[in-house]
This record gives C-alpha cells, sequence and structure tokens, in this order.
C-alpha cells in the first residue's frame, strides 16, 4: 500500500478533526505527494488530465487552463502552508506553462483546452476556465507577488469586465469565441457567484484592490436579484439573457437544486459580509443555510447531496460528490465564526468523519470522485477535466485556517517568497476575510522583523528578489 495512503479512510476523533494540523498534514504528507508523484507531465509539461483510481493515466490527455490554475493554486498554498521549496519551484513552472500555452496572445483570454503538446485546441473562453486559470495566478500572487502573475489575472479579468458583462440585463456571459464575441449569452452560477469563491476574494485580500470588491458586491447584488427561486428562494444554476431560468433535471424530468451552489453562496455571503459590513450579506447567509441544513443534509448518514427535487425537498439525488463536501465544512466553520453555535462544529465533525472514512482512498491514496448516499464507493477517478488537487488542498488549506483561527483560537504561520525585486509598502498577508484576525509576528530571511501594521495584515518590504518572509496570525477580540 502506498505510503501515501496510510493516515486516512479511517475514523478520526473529533479532537483531531477539530485541530488544524491534522488538514495541514493532510496536505503536504498524503495529498500533495501522490499528485507530484503520478500527475506530472515530465515530457510536455503541465498536468496529466485523466488519472484513474490507480493513478494510471488514461484515455485523452489534452490540457485545460483551468485545472493547470487549480494545481497552481494546490502548489502555492502547499508553499503557504510548509515552506518547502519544491512547492514553489512547481508552481512557477507551470505559471510559466500556463502563460505561454494557455494564453490567447492575440485576442486575449485563456483557451479552453490545449492538446497534450501545448497546442491551442478548443479555443472558446469559457467563465469557468477564465475563473479557474486565474485562481491558481491569485494564489501564486499571494505567496510570491509576482507582479506578471497578476497582470494576466487582470488581464483576463478585465476581459469578462468589458466583453462578457451585460450591461442591459446584467450578469455575466458564460461563453467567448476566441475574438472575444459572444459564443453563449446564457447566464449561469459560474461566473456570477463563482468568481467570488474561485479568484475575486484571494484577489483582494492579496490587493485591498477595491475595484475587486466592487465587482464581488455588484456581481453578488445581481445574483441575489436574479438566481434566486420565486418562492422558495434557493439559488439556481442556469438562465437565458434575460434570467428566465433554464432548470436543471433528473433524468425522469424532475426540476432540482443544486446542493454545492447554494452552500458556497453561504460562504461567499458571509466572506462578504466581513469585507463590506453590509448587513443584508449576513442575513441572506443565516436565512439559506438554515434551508440548505434542512433540505440539503443527509440526516441518516451525514454528508451533503448533490441536489434535491425543488417541489419535493425530500427527495434526494443518490450519490454524494468529494467538492460538495469540502463547500458544506467550509459554510459550517464560517457560520461557527459568525454565530458561536456549536451544532455547526458537530456539523463539520460528521462531515469530516464521512469525508476520511467514504471518501478518502485507504488503498491507494487521494479522493474519490463520488460517493452513494451511505459512503460506497462509486467513481474512483482520481483526475478529469474538472477534477484534481484543488478542491483537496483549498479543503486542508481552509480547514487548516479556520480551525485554528475561528474555533482554536491558535496562532498560525504562513510562509511566504517575495519574488518582484520591487519595494512592497504593504505587503497583505491575511488570507481570511474576519477583521479581528491580526499579525502577531514576522520573520524575514529567519530574523525577526517589525516593519508591519498589525490590524491591516499588512507588511513594509525593502527591495529584493526571494525574501523568505514567515508570519504568525492569530485571532484577537474586539476591543471593548
Amino acid at each position: 500500500m502506498d505510503t501515501a495512503a496510510t493516515s486516512v479512510g479511517k475514523q478520526e476523533s473529533r479532537k483531531t478533526l477539530l485541530n488544524g494540523e491534522f488538514w495541514r498534514r493532510q496536505a503536504i504528507d498524503h495529498i500533495m505527494p501522490l499528485w507530484l508523484d503520478h500527475a506530472i507531465d515530465k515530457d510536455n509539461g503541465g498536468f496529466h488530465t485523466n488519472i484513474s483510481r490507480e493513478w494510471k493515466v488514461t484515455g485523452p490527455d489534452d490540457k485545460y487552463p483551468a485545472m493547470l490554475g487549480r494545481h497552481i493554486f494546490s502548489l502555492s498554498a502547499a508553499y503557504l502552508l510548509s515552506g518547502q521549496e519544491k512547492f514553489l519551484g512547481l508552481a512557477e513552472e507551470n505559471v510559466r506553462y500556463l502563460i505561454r500555452n494557455g494564453w490567447d496572445h492575440d485576442s486575449g483570454g485563456w483557451y479552453k483546452s490545449l492538446t497534450v503538446s501545448g497546442k491551442p485546441k478548443d479555443t472558446i473562453k469559457n467563465a469557468f476556465t477564465q475563473m479557474y486559470a486565474n485562481t491558481g495566478l491569485a494564489m501564486y500572487y499571494f505567496v510570491t507577488r509576482n507582479t506578471e502573475a497578476l497582470s494576466y489575472l487582470e488581464k483576463s479579468n478585465n476581459i469578462f469586465e468589458k466583453k462578457a458583462l451585460d450591461i442591459n440585463s446584467h450578469g455575466y456571459y458564460t461563453e467567448l469565441n476566441k475574438d472575444l464575441s459572444i459564443a453563449s449569452s446564457n447566464k449561469a452560477f459560474n461566473p456570477q457567484i463563482g468568481i467570488l469563491s474561485s479568484y475575486g476574494i484571494y484577489t483582494y485580500l492579496a490587493t485591498q484592490n477595491k475595484v475587486f470588491l466592487s465587482q464581488m458586491e455588484r456581481s453578488m447584488d445581481v445574483a441575489l436579484h436574479y438566481m434566486q427561486s420565486p418562492g422558495d428562494f434557493f439559488i439556481l444554476d442556469e438562465f437565458d439573457r434575460d434570467w428566465k431560468n433554464i432548470p436543471r433535471k433528473w433524468k425522469d424530468g424532475t426540476e432540482i437544486v443544486g446542493v454545492g451552489g447554494n452552500i458556497e453562496t453561504v460562504w461567499v455571503l458571509i466572506r462578504l459580509y466581513h469585507l463590506t459590513g453590509k448587513k443584508l450579506y449576513k442575513e441572506k447567509a443565516l436565512d439559506l443555510a438554515g434551508r440548505m441544513l434542512q433540505h440539503g443534509w443527509d440526516k441518516d448518514y451525514s454528508g451533503w447531496y448533490e441536489s434535491f427535487a425543488r417541489n419535493q425537498t425530500g427527495r434526494h439525488a443518490p450519490d454524494k460528490y468529494w467538492f460538495i463536501q469540502n463547500y458544506g465544512n467550509f459554510m459550517v466553520l464560517n457560520l461557527y465564526n459568525l454565530t458561536g453555535d456549536e451544532r455547526y462544529l458537530e456539523l463539520f465533525h460528521k462531515t469530516s468523519v464521512f469525508w476520511n472514512k467514504y471518501f478518502t482512498d485507504s488503498k491507494y491514496g487521494g479522493e474519490y470522485l463520488r460517493v452513494s448516499a451511505e459512503g460506497k464507493m462509486i467513481d474512483g477517478t482520481k483526475g478529469t477535466a474538472s477534477k484534481g488537487s484543488y478542491h483537496s488542498i483549498e479543503h486542508a488549506l481552509l480547514n487548516y485556517l479556520y480551525l485554528n483561527l475561528y474555533v482554536q483560537k491558535k496562532k498560525i504561520n504562513l510562509f511566504f517568497n517575495i519574488t518582484s525585486g520591487q519595494p512592497v509598502d504593504s505587503c497583505f498577508v491575511c488570507p481570511v476575510e474576519d477583521p479581528f484576525i491580526h499579525i502577531t509576528g514576522v520573520t524575514v530571511n529567519g530574523k525577526p522583523w517589525e516593519s508591519f501594521d498589525q490590524e491591516k495584515r499588512c507588511v513594509q518590504l525593502h527591495p529584493g528578489r526571494n525574501i523568505k518572509m514567515k508570519v504568525e496570525l492569530a485571532k484577537q477580540p474586539p476591543s471593548i
């Protein structure tokens, strides 16, 4: 049995699962080694796409800039958690590959897919690709302050603001052609709300650029106005240009509500509340959370369903998907931080037990794509055009942050390697939104560093390359 799989697949204690260090070690010791050992395309660059349960490369090996961006996120996050140079070196290699091959250097925007050798294949510029290519650049920039990475993120974001934004009916179109003309005028969850969780919030935390905050507020306000279903107020997934819903349905024709998008919406509403102080976002988050706990949570076996019937909320899809469990944990930990209600920690514990027992592969390592309601493996695939290292690493990263800072009130250490070579007057270093998370200590190149603003969570740095910085953060109680 692969040694990387030895600590997963068993039922951990509540104390262990509520300890952020457990999740940090899961990322560094058990998740990333498997992807580095089996998924890197050493011949052509980038990462392999289709990977079996046994970590064998299968099927077409086209490259997807969205997935390359997600792997860059994982590598950058692994460095942030550990300071291990191997992760940052691979992140840099893949940023160069993504920019060189994935970007349309004529018209702009990220291609949807590339051939195995890195040539453009599907030249559509869809929302999913723009979002998740940018996600990797956002986390890489957060760790390094690499200005080239930020510039391509900003170029991509500006293209969608100028070319995909419907100025008459509001919201974003889902697809552009190679020349940036409209390919599909439909509206959808991605990018309307997904833009916040994918790269918008991470970019704003790193830059404090109010343009991103304003964009995210506008995007969420449009979503709350047009995407909530009348009567039951769930977030629906897809619409035409004029915001007429295009219902999601099961094979039998039953209209359904997706659980993942709704719990993701709760999570980003809470984050947006912390960033703006707008009580509407808090109220909407608590209201939607209550309904998702009632209809989206499996009271029999634990874990989060994939979907439920819109007008018969007691009917659920029979399967559970890996990433929805992750978003469920993000939601309940943020709800705990917001309310102090212990029931949210119990939900986190139950979801995490289900995750470690049924989604983690005790034989080959990694996580299954899909299991039955009771936890039987249905699809053990490790890699697809929409599944890679990203969701599992983000799960480990945010569980580490949220549990230590919000639940255990412990200090955390994060690692940065500033490569810009320029003076950084305000290097913002906090990856969470709660304003009561403050800097409690900084070292630069191994020595104590005093030039930082505790409450603004920023460090002032002199010009230089490969400035290695360790930052200590902790939650400080509000002043009375």
